[in-house]
């Protein structure tokens, strides 16, 4: 259906832009030199010697890096997509929402409206991981600053535009919400540009 396509699509993209495939193609480049280097050290020492070093190095450096490092992948991918899949989600169902001209509209959208709340959860979550246990408390700090600033700055501009928007000859009621999908288009690339950069450096 439209929304595990959309999560798929977001699972998946989040890989990219995080560049899980380069982080994959160095592991095994890493693991191969490393199973080249025990070949040629083991050179000259029994065939079946060889081969029992060569087995135990293979499942060691599967179980012990390769499989978890790609769980810890897909846990990041899945994080990261469902952050792009609400973004999306509370786009759309935003939109709708303001130029809705008919009541029915409000609850088709519930469903998307919903999926778009978990944009902050999930962003918490991930900056937490990424976080040292010793900087929690200002991580913390800087989610709960932001919060209360756009508690305070948000009902007087919303209400604002409200109020000029429905005192029009032809008024829209709706452009507290187009507002909103503005701003949150305006961050959908700095989030990309935040995952891109924070591999980047990583």
């Amino acid at each position: 259906d439209e929304a595990g396509l959309a999560a798929v699509l977001g699972h998946e993209i989040a890989h990219a832009v995080a560049r899980h495939g380069g982080e994959r193609m160095s592991e095994a480049m890493v693991v191969q030199t490393g199973g080249s280097l025990l070949g040629i050290g083991l050179a000259n020492s029994d065939p079946r010697l060889q081969a029992a070093a060569q087995l135990a190095y293979g499942v060691g450096a599967k179980v012990g890096a390769e499989l978890p490092h790609s769980r810890a992948q897909e846990s990041e991918a899945d994080h990261i997509g469902l952050i792009y899949m609400a973004l999306i989600a509370l786009i759309v169902s935003l939109a709708v929402i303001g130029f809705a001209a008919q009541g029915w509209m409000l609850y088709a959208v519930m469903i998307p409206y919903a999926v778009g709340s978990m944009v902050a959860p999930c962003i918490k979550a991930i900056a937490s991981d990424k976080t040292a246990s010793n900087e929690q408390g200002e991580l913390q700090g800087a989610f709960a600053s932001i919060h209360a600033l756009a508690e305070i700055a948000g009902p007087p501009v919303m209400a604002g535009l409200y109020a000029h928007y429905s005192a029009l000859a032809i008024p829209f009621y709706g452009a507290p919400f187009i507002f909103a999908v503005c701003l949150i288009a305006i961050c959908f690339p700095l989030v990309l540009l935040a995952f891109s950069t924070q591999k980047s450096i990583g």
